[in-house]
């Protein structure tokens, strides 16, 4: 695949918007992180610039978020933004200790690492019992599937639900892997992403 071009990608989601109410991000992920409860402690995996813990830190009270990209710079822009620490790395390899925290997120992450599965290994290492692993990735059939891998700069593969099933059933008692957006929408007449939930047995 070549270089990973996150290490020179530099804008600020946050700058460009797309971490505000109206951004449709949040209409597909809202249901996910209602659930983190208040105190909770969170690794955000493939942090980028660091919106969405942003958006966390003022909607909940008490929370530490933690953040790991592969790209340095942007982990500059997400300490800014109220995250305790960052680390310069891979999601196959989280510089954590083992059950350090209720929360993982890997939002918009499976469909760019190297190994999903080591990936799902390290998350199920880093929380605690019971702790919540949150996600989405793009659906097969939607506008990231599986002409992605040819035309976007980033995507490595492309996840059916059954693969997501697979990669999280032996560690993770699964609440949901469901389409997003549930119904059609003016822009969108088929779900473009799966949202999945959780809990490390």
């Amino acid at each position: 695949m070549g270089e990973n071009p996150h290490l020179w990608y530099s804008r600020d989601t946050a700058a460009e918007g797309q971490f505000r109410e109206a951004f449709p991000w949040f209409d597909r992920v809202r249901h996910l992180f209602t659930t983190i409860p208040d105190g909770a402690t969170i690794l955000d995996v493939g942090s980028n610039t660091g919106g969405m813990g942003e958006r966390l830190l003022r909607e909940r009270i008490g929370i530490t978020v933690d953040g790991i990209d592969l790209a340095a710079h942007l982990l500059l822009l997400a300490k800014a933004k109220g995250y305790r620490t960052v680390w310069h790395g891979k999601g196959e390899a989280l510089p954590c200790l083992d059950g350090a925290y209720d929360v993982v997120v890997m939002s918009e992450f499976l469909e760019h690492c190297e190994d999903p599965l080591a990936c799902i290994r390290e998350a199920y290492r880093v929380l605690r019992p019971g702790g919540m692993l949150l996600g989405d990735v793009p659906t097969w059939y939607g506008k990231w599937g599986y002409r992605s891998i040819r035309g976007h700069k980033w995507h490595r593969r492309v996840l059916t639900r059954r693969c997501l099933w697979a990669l999280l059933y032996f560690r993770f008692s699964v609440d949901y892997i469901r389409p997003e957006p549930r119904w059609p929408t003016r822009h969108l007449w088929v779900p473009q992403w799966y949202t999945f939930r959780g809990q490390r047995r």
